[in-house]
């Protein structure tokens, strides 16, 4: 009995569903709600219908989001003054729980993401600890797995070094994603959270926010000519959406 125990078990395993990644997207006339979905041509693709229009928002700007409830409150910029909207999301069943580093307010998560000095974030058992200097310190409990310098000699001669803005973490906690400033561009630069290696992946736009797609396989940045995708599985970048600003969508 114990080895069709064994066998459901490992049979269930194979049909494990990545957490659904939705993105909400200002394309600079509408905002919509758009489950994702890249083919290995880089082909956005919108399936399952699941395609809402929140709105006419021309003239505004979406400059991030919450949640109240079931419903979904939308901030609109417009000449500096910011409204809300609230919409409700009876469509989305299941929406995955943002993996924050720490506890932020709007302006941190959806703005600079400029760190505040000293700054220290927790996410389950992981604590990193970054100081005024920048020195980056990753614990597990009280145990510290590795430290970083701020500025990285293979990555040539850093300016405001690794830990100058807020990093972010996949949901599985297994990568920090951290923005490293040189003299004459940066990027975004992955650590693994048990072992510290870390890896340089692509340019980024300086004081614009980077995250993980709910699924962890998507990273959206900012470059200098406008919003990007990074396939972390393929390494491959993605370009030319033509939108102003995109945000996945989590609780």
């Amino acid at each position: 009995m114990k080895y069709v125990f064994l066998i459901l078990f490992l049979w269930s395993g194979m049909f494990v569903v990545r957490a659904q990644s939705y993105l909400l997207i200002d394309n600079k006339v509408n905002l919509r709600l758009c489950n994702f979905h890249m083919d290995l041509k880089g082909n956005f693709d919108y399936y399952d219908n699941i395609v809402l229009d929140l709105g006419d928002i021309y003239g505004s700007r979406f400059a991030g989001y919450n949640w109240k409830g079931d419903s979904l409150v939308l901030f609109l910029e417009t000449k500096g003054k910011v409204a809300q909207k609230i919409i409700v999301l009876d469509s989305i069943k299941s929406v995955p729980i943002l993996p924050i580093l720490k506890v932020s307010n709007l302006k941190t998560l959806y703005n600079s993401r400029q760190k505040n000095p000293n700054a220290e974030y927790r996410f389950r058992n992981i604590k990193v600890k970054i100081n005024a200097q920048g020195w980056i310190e990753c614990y597990q409990k009280d145990s510290l797995l590795w430290q970083k310098h701020p500025n990285i000699n293979t990555f040539s001669i850093g300016t405001l070094g690794l830990g100058y803005q807020n990093p972010v973490i996949t949901p599985d906690g297994q990568t920090l994603l951290l923005r490293y400033a040189t003299y004459f561009t940066c990027y975004l630069v992955e650590i693994d959270v048990n072992t510290g290696k870390q890896r340089k992946i692509v340019r980024n736009k300086i004081y614009t926010p980077f995250w993980y797609s709910p699924d962890g396989r998507y990273i959206l940045y900012t470059s200098k000519r406008g919003l990007r995708i990074y396939d972390r599985e393929t390494r491959k970048k993605f370009k030319g959406f033509g939108w102003r600003d995109a945000f996945w969508l989590y609780r």
